[in-house]
C-alpha cells in the first residue's frame, strides 16, 4: 500500500509537470533559437551535413557544412529524435518535455537517496514541476533541458549509487556529466557539482582506478569531439569567437562596476534575476509578484546552508544551486533568463528540503506552513496558465505566417527571424537579415519585423548609414500586418518579387 501510495504521488506530480509543460508546447510563440539549434540535427538527417543554414548570407565563416559554434550532442541527439518521430516545432519540443521528465525524477532519486521519509523527496519533486522557469525550459526547443537532464542524472546516479558500487557510481555519473558538458557549455556547472560532492562524501575513497574510471568517459568524449573539430580547426575558432561575440553583447545598459568580477556579478543578478523576476524597472504589479518566489528560493537556500550544521545532507542542493550560480555569473558572456532552469532547480529543491526540515510545536503553524507552500505553488502555477491563456502561438504567429503567404507567392524570399522557417519553408525561402539585403543585396518579397529587428534597427540610428537605408525601405513598403509583436511588409513590387538579388550596398 506505501508503494502504491508512492506511485500515485509521483504519478501526480509527473502529470501536473506534463499538463503544464504540454500546455506550454502548444502555446507559446516559437523562439528564434528553436530553429536555430535545431537546424544542424535537421540538416544532419536531411542533408546529409551537421551544417546551420537560413542565416544572412555572406556570414564570415562557413557556418552551412559544420556547426562548430556549440557542443555537438544536442544536435545528434535532435537529429536521432527527428529520424523517429519527424521534423517539426512540436516534435523538437516534445524532446524538451521528455528530458524535463528525466531532470524531475533524478532530482527526486537525489532526494530519496539523501533523506528519510519519502515526503521529503514528493516535496522536491513537487516544487521542482511547478518551477516557472523550469517548466518554460521544457517547452522551449532549446538544448537546455537535455543539458540539465544529463547534468542532473550524473549526480542522481553518483548519489544513489555510491553505496552500492562506488566504482561503478563514478564511471557512469561521468559519463553523463561528459555528454552534459558536450551538450552545453552549461554543463560544465554539474561536473563541478559533481566534484564537489565527491569530494565532500567520498574523498577518502579516491585512488587511481577511481581517478581513472572518472577521466576514461572524459577522455573519450573530449577525443570524439576533437575528431570532428581537427575537419577546420580554423572554422571551429571562427564559430566559437563569433558565437562568444553574438552571445556576449547586450548586456552592458547600466552602471556597472570597473572591476570585472564585481561587474559579471552585477549583470548576473540584474539580468537573470532581477529583471526575470519582476524587479525591474517599468514591471507591472501582477508581475512583480515572481519577486516573491525568488524570495522563497533565498530563504530556503539560506535555511538549509543554517540547518546544514546539523544535518549535513541539506548542503548538497544549495551548494549545487550556489555552484550554478557563481559558474553562469562568472564565465557565461550571455544573461539570458532560458539559463535560468540551471539554478532553479537547485533552488526549487532547496526550498523543499528546509521547508520539509522546519519544525513546529503545534498543528496551527504546520497548517500556516501547508498554507504557504499552497500560495507559493498557486502562484507559480497561475503565472504559467496565463502564459497558456495569453497563446501567443495561435493569436499572433499564426495569423503573422498566415498573412506572409497571402501577400507572397511561392518561392518568394521572406526576410524575418528564425522562427517563421518552421511555418514557411520549403513552400518559401526564409533569411534572418534584419538590415533587409543591406550588406548581401538581396531583395526580400516580403519582410516582417519584430520586437529584435526594431531593436537592432534603433541601435543603427546614429552614426550608420544602414539605419536610413532600413528606414527608408519601412516607409516605401506596405504594412499588411500588425499585431503589436508582429509587422508584415511587402515592398514595391513584393507581390512578384522571389528574392532578386542586386548589388551590395557597401
Amino acid at each position: 500500500m506505501t508503494w502504491l501510495t508512492g506511485g500515485k504521488v509521483l504519478s501526480f506530480i509527473l502529470g501536473l509537470y506534463l499538463l503544464l509543460s504540454l500546455s506550454m508546447v502548444f502555446t507559446a510563440r516559437p523562439h528564434r533559437d528553436e530553429y536555430a539549434q535545431s537546424s544542424p540535427g535537421y540538416n544532419l538527417v536531411y542533408n546529409g551535413r551537421m551544417g546551420f543554414t537560413q542565416h544572412e548570407f555572406g556570414v564570415p565563416f562557413n557556418i552551412t557544412a559544420r556547426t562548430y559554434w556549440q557542443p555537438p550532442v544536442f544536435f545528434l541527439t535532435t537529429a536521432s529524435w527527428f529520424r523517429i518521430v519527424g521534423f517539426g516545432l512540436i516534435q523538437l519540443r516534445l524532446l524538451s518535455v521528455l528530458c524535463g521528465v528525466l531532470a524531475l525524477y533524478s532530482c527526486y532519486v537525489i532526494a530519496r537517496s539523501l533523506f528519510e521519509p519519502v515526503a521529503v523527496a514528493w516535496m522536491v519533486a513537487g516544487l521542482v514541476s511547478i518551477d516557472y522557469f523550469f517548466v518554460i525550459g521544457a517547452a522551449l526547443g532549446r538544448m537546455d533541458m537535455l543539458c540539465a537532464a544529463l547534468g542532473i542524472a550524473s549526480i542522481a546516479v553518483y548519489l544513489s549509487r555510491r553505496k552500492k558500487s562506488y566504482q561503478s557510481a563514478i564511471f557512469w555519473s561521468h559519463v553523463l556529466a561528459t555528454m552534459a558538458v558536450l551538450t552545453h557549455p552549461a554543463g560544465l556547472g554539474y561536473w563541478l557539482g559533481l566534484a564537489f560532492l565527491i569530494l565532500y562524501f567520498d574523498r577518502r575513497l579516491r585512488s587511481l582506478k577511481t581517478v581513472a574510471l572518472a577521466a576514461l568517459p572524459c577522455l573519450i568524449g573530449g577525443l570524439s569531439w576533437g575528431a570532428y573539430i581537427a575537419q577546420d580547426p580554423a572554422e571551429f575558432m571562427a564559430q566559437v569567437h563569433g558565437n562568444l561575440t553574438v552571445t556576449g553583447t547586450g548586456w552592458e545598459d547600466g552602471h556597472w562596476s570597473s572591476i570585472p568580477l564585481v561587474r559579471n556579478l552585477q549583470k548576473e543578478l540584474y539580468f537573470r534575476y532581477a529583471a526575470p523576476f519582476g524587479l525591474a524597472a517599468g514591471v507591472g504589479l501582477v508581475n512583480r509578484l515572481k519577486a516573491l518566489v525568488l524570495l522563497a528560493y533565498i530563504v530556503g537556500i539560506a535555511g538549509s546552508l543554517a540547518m546544514a550544521r546539523r544535518r549535513p545532507n541539506l548542503l548538497v542542493f544549495p551548494v549545487l544551486a550556489i555552484i550554478s550560480f557563481l559558474y553562469l555569473a562568472l564565465l557565461s558572456p550571455s544573461k539570458n533568463s532560458y539559463y535560468l532552469p540551471h539554478t532553479t532547480i537547485f533552488m526549487a529543491a532547496s526550498l523543499a528540503v528546509f521547508v520539509c526540515h522546519l519544525e513546529f510545536p503545534d498543528a496551527v503553524r504546520k497548517r500556516m506552513l501547508a498554507a504557504a507552500v499552497l500560495a507559493f505553488a498557486m502562484l507559480q502555477i497561475g503565472g504559467l496558465l496565463f502564459r497558456v491563456y495569453q497563446n501567443p502561438y495561435r493569436r499572433s504567429y499564426n495569423p503573422a505566417a498566415a498573412a506572409i503567404a497571402q501577400h507572397s507567392t511561392p518561392g518568394s524570399l521572406v526576410t524575418g527571424t528564425y522562427e517563421f522557417w518552421f511555418q514557411l519553408e520549403p513552400q518559401r525561402r526564409v533569411l534572418n537579415d534584419p538590415v533587409l539585403g543591406y550588406t548581401n543585396g538581396w531583395k526580400p518579397a516580403i519582410f516582417v519585423m519584430d520586437p529584435m529587428y526594431r531593436e537592432i534597427h534603433e541601435d543603427t540610428r546614429v552614426g550608420s548609414p544602414i539605419y536610413a537605408y532600413v528606414q527608408k525601405y519601412l516607409d516605401s513598403s506596405q504594412l499588411v500586418y500588425d499585431d503589436g509583436y508582429y509587422q508584415v511588409y511587402v515592398p514595391p513590387g513584393g507581390l512578384t518579387a522571389a528574392g532578386e538579388r542586386r548589388p551590395a550596398n557597401r
